[in-house]
């Protein structure tokens, strides 16, 4: 439950017109994300402890153990972005869905992969989120991934520009199309990516080269 009630915060704004600002108290925090464990379905929220086992248990490439690095999994994993399906969010395109059960979860991949590179680029590889000390780098993430219109790299973004790709809202997107959309979403935000070096780029016309570089 404490993962989840992290996580939601990059879902939910206590005003869907107004972007979270980092000065955000935790008392705001708090607020908004019982809203948005509100809008989950409630079997999402409930998971399983890790098992001990001897084997080792890999987590982006760094191995632990379950049987004695067990505190250290638990922050790792509650340091990684979770986006998965909700209900009650503003209405895709004005008339379009309000939930993306059944449809968003490889969209919410797409989300997924994308918020982990951006904090891996401005936080580090090895950050941790510590609950009692927001960063703002942290917000101005999350803020990204609001369920709304307005936000850079919301669902309403990644849905719509799904339809340039012969995929009406709505409708399950596989690996590459999401790959794609993606790209073209990034390629929309370029003046946004200026934050990651410092100058504006094109998503769509990197290199791997490129890409390795920027991600590294």
């Amino acid at each position: 439950m404490q993962a989840a009630r992290e996580y939601v915060r990059a879902l939910s704004s206590p005003d869907d017109t107004e972007p979270l600002p980092a000065s955000t108290n935790s008392g705001l925090l708090q607020r908004m994300t019982n809203t948005a464990c509100a809008t989950y379905e409630s079997a999402l929220l409930e998971y399983d402890e890790i098992p001990p086992t001897s084997e080792p248990v890999c987590i982006l490439g760094n191995e632990y153990s379950a049987i004695y690095d067990l505190d250290d999994i638990r922050k790792v994993f509650y340091s990684k972005m979770w986006m998965t399906y909700r209900k009650g969010f503003p209405s895709i395109g004005g008339i379009g869905p309000t939930t993306d059960t059944g449809w968003g979860c490889m969209l919410r991949c797409g989300q997924m992969l994308l918020a982990q590179t951006l904090v891996h680029r401005h936080l580090g590889r090895g950050w941790q989120h510590n609950p009692k000390l927001l960063d703002p780098t942290y917000l101005k993430i999350l803020q990204l991934f609001q369920d709304k219109k307005s936000s850079t790299y919301s669902i309403h973004q990644i849905a719509q520009m799904g339809v340039t790709e012969g995929k009406p809202v709505g409708s399950w997107f596989g690996p590459n199309t999401v790959a794609q959309v993606s790209r073209c979403v990034l390629r929309r935000s370029a003046v946004f990516l200026s934050w990651w070096r410092g100058q504006a780029v094109d998503p769509c016309t990197w290199g791997r080269g490129q890409a390795v570089d920027l991600w590294a």
